[in-house]
């Protein structure tokens, strides 16, 4: 079966007036905002020309088997006819003590734009954003994918493509949500890969509903991170070559031509969505946001930055890291126990 990178190689003559724009085409553009451009894109160019100046960032082989794949996918579209002169006419990535944020606009002339937000990197900060939308919202990068999405539509785009895989897929549709009546109407579709949803007791739900026709979610078979919270627009659910979470690597999914193959959600997917309502109306918002800072508290407080890093982090160091906090119940320590060791089962998966 085919997936992002084979479907470039078998493509790569093909225009986009010989074989138009398709979801796999906009999958792509997704992977690609994860591409550290910081220092490379001063200036509009093709993508060719900025992975010409990036090549000697990746003589290091990552550990990391996602970065690996989309530098693998890059160095694809560099050699593409259908890819290569593509513009990328803006790019930002902001990353400090509130928030982890990346974006990128790529213009194929004379057919549309696209802009794609990143998804949650390696930095912890990215991460409890994440967890963060339970009770806040906008986070730092709503704002910040708000801003850009409204300096980066021109009166003069006809035809403008919007998406994001993981979180990258929350703030493409709360950009769009947030525009105005003009920049809306721009606006073909908005593609989220596996995103999470929007708490409805936090998030005006009429606003999303205006913008429901043009939103397409994609999740694959054992989705947990999409399952988060509640979206609106039409849903494909992908065939993935990959098991249980690790389905959430866009890379996994499978490809017939130029569509994503369909299945069915699983019933563990499907009570993940169950268990997060439960949770969501459970504990109120201000008991949220204590989880949460505590959480995070306890990881900084250990000397940790990288989601990576959590590989080095035993349980029963967590456990007693726990124990000691006052502020938690009995029962509020043992649902972060959970968290934590579902945080490190993963890290120590992906680092294999």
């Amino acid at each position: 079966m085919s997936n992002l990178i084979n479907y470039v190689k078998e493509n790569k003559n093909k225009t986009f007036k010989e074989y138009p724009f398709n979801e796999i085409d906009a999958a792509i553009y997704t992977a690609l905002s994860y591409i550290d451009f910081s220092g490379i894109i001063t200036d509009k160019m093709t993508i060719k020309e900025a992975y010409d100046k990036t090549q000697d960032r990746f003589l290091l082989k990552s550990k990391d088997k996602f970065k690996e794949q989309n530098r693998a996918l890059f160095k694809e579209l560099a050699s593409s006819n259908r890819f290569k002169d593509n513009v990328i006419t803006s790019y930002k990535r902001l990353v400090n003590n509130y928030t982890q944020f990346g974006a990128i606009t790529i213009v194929v002339p004379k057919h549309f734009k696209f802009i794609a937000f990143e998804g949650t990197e390696d930095e912890l900060v990215g991460w409890e954003e994440n967890f963060k939308m339970a009770y806040m919202y906008p986070i730092p990068a709503h704002e910040e994918a708000i801003t850009y999405l409204k300096e980066n539509i021109k009166p003069t785009d006809f035809v403008v493509y919007i998406g994001g895989h993981s979180k990258g897929g929350n703030l493409a549709m709360a950009a769009a949500m947030e525009a105005n009546l003009f920049k809306r109407y721009q606006i073909d579709y908005v593609f989220n890969f596996d995103g999470p949803g929007f708490s409805k007791d936090l998030v005006d739900f009429k606003k999303l509903k205006k913008l429901e026709k043009k939103l397409l979610n994609y999740y694959p078979c054992e989705s947990v991170v999409g399952m988060i919270f509640e979206s609106l627009g039409k849903t494909k659910i992908i065939k993935s070559e990959a098991v249980k979470v690790y389905q959430h690597d866009i890379h996994s999914w499978l490809i017939k031509n130029n569509k994503f193959i369909e299945g069915e959600l699983s019933l563990s997917s499907k009570k993940v969505h169950q268990k997060i309502d439960v949770l969501t109306k459970k504990y109120s918002k201000d008991e949220m946001k204590k989880f949460v800072n505590t959480f995070f508290f306890i990881l900084y407080g250990a000397g940790y930055i990288y989601k990576s890093d959590l590989k080095k982090l035993s349980l029963e160091k967590m456990k007693n890291l726990l124990s000691e906090t006052r502020s938690l119940n009995e029962d509020e320590r043992n649902l972060l126990f959970n968290v934590f060791k579902t945080m490190i089962e993963n890290t120590k998966e992906v680092n294999k």
